[in-house]
């Protein structure tokens, strides 16, 4: 089972043809739930038959065209190692199913091309990131993004300040450990060592965190991702002094991460540089705003699909909470809302992404309240 690339996306809009069929659906990671797993997909593919007796196909050609999915339903280990979602997509001769890390809507679509609202927010929130935690005892770094952290393997960083700095068996070692103290429970270095006053572990601090900045620089090189830094109070500030990686955000943990999982460890990471990564969503809505008085923006659906096929649509912005069903005539150009979803209806805010994606435009999935039109689709138009 596969994890979901911006190449993926990619894969999904080139496969257009008479039937492909999409399914979603939220899972259970690990237990006895995951029993429901299988449950709940068997009933999205009975879904999907009915949608494709509606359309009129036959029973072989329907139980012919499933067969994959069906297959994939009965092998009880694909169930057993899932993320928080599962998508699943069906074509003639195209099979492709993905763990998703995030909980999605559950539902079966059936039409000439993928569903593909749901996971537009993990292409638009795989900007990546670094976590460099530290403290005398080694320092680790990791690779993040909104939904995931993994550990760097990098030569070196595994070593204490003792072995980085050789004084093993020197007579020189230094022996320190952290104590909570003060009101506020800060966390203070307790150091023990011959010959050392405060400044002198300040110097060899800042040699250790010298190492440790060269393991990292030559790791990272030309990178420009984000850098955030996790360490105790004291730490952090010596660590930036000897800094060479350009792109370290200000701020950072300032924790001893010790005291940290690595779920609390990405969700306080995250917070910080998710203001950065919203930045290009922001200005596009200020765009949005600008352009208020002029003919450069729409909020209505019947104006913006057809917008859309014709490579107009610079940047969409549609509700990813609710559904808009519908039919699109592309050859009048036309558009019909439907109040409920009926038999080959198009879900036209997808339609719609699906069309401003394959023409070069950029989509954003939002809560209905955060739609800029106030509507459940607006548009900043090209021309």
């Amino acid at each position: 089972m596969l994890s979901f690339t911006k190449e993926s996306l990619k894969e999904l809009l080139k496969n257009r043809g008479e039937l492909s069929i999409s399914i979603y659906m939220p899972t259970v990671k690990a237990g006895k739930e995951t029993e429901q797993n299988p449950i709940r997909f068997k009933n999205l593919l009975k879904d999907v038959e009915t949608q494709l007796n509606e359309r009129g196909f036959k029973s072989q050609k329907i139980a012919q065209f499933l067969r994959p999915a069906y297959d994939y339903l009965e092998d009880s280990i694909n169930w057993q190692y899932q993320d928080e979602g599962f998508a699943m997509f069906l074509a003639d001769g195209y099979f492709l199913d993905f763990k998703l890390p995030v909980k999605c809507e559950e539902i079966a679509f059936v039409g000439d091309r993928f569903y593909i609202k749901p996971i537009i927010p993990l292409i638009n929130s795989s900007q990546q990131y670094y976590l460099l935690t530290l403290s005398l005892n080694g320092a680790r770094l990791f690779i993040c993004s909104q939904y995931d952290i993994t550990e760097m393997d990098i030569p070196g960083l595994d070593q204490d300040m003792n072995q980085a700095l050789n004084y093993v068996n020197t007579g020189r070692e230094v022996h320190y450990h952290t104590q909570l103290t003060g009101k506020k429970g800060v966390p203070a270095a307790i150091f023990h060592g011959q010959g050392f006053g405060l400044e002198d572990i300040k110097e060899d601090i800042a040699k250790y965190f010298h190492i440790i900045d060269n393991s990292v620089q030559n790791f990272l090189q030309n990178e420009n991702y984000p850098l955030v830094l996790a360490g105790a109070e004291y730490l952090v500030p010596i660590y930036r002094e000897t800094n060479s990686y350009a792109h370290t955000v200000d701020g950072g943990i300032l924790r001893n991460p010790k005291e940290m999982d690595l779920k609390e460890l990405h969700e306080r990471s995250w917070e910080i540089v998710e203001p950065l990564f919203r930045k290009a969503e922001i200005s596009d809505i200020k765009k949005y705003e600008d352009l208020s008085n002029t003919n450069r923006i729409s909020g209505e659906i019947r104006e913006i699909l057809p917008a859309s096929v014709g490579g107009k649509v610079d940047i969409l912005f549609t509700a990813g909470d609710l559904h808009l069903w519908g039919r699109f005539n592309q050859e009048e150009n036309s558009v019909v809302v439907h109040t409920e979803r009926g038999p080959e209806d198009e879900e036209l805010l997808d339609l719609s992404a699906f069309n401003t994606i394959l023409n070069g435009g950029k989509v954003y999935v939002l809560d209905k309240e955060n739609i800029p039109s106030g509507t459940l689709v607006a548009a900043v138009y090209r021309f």
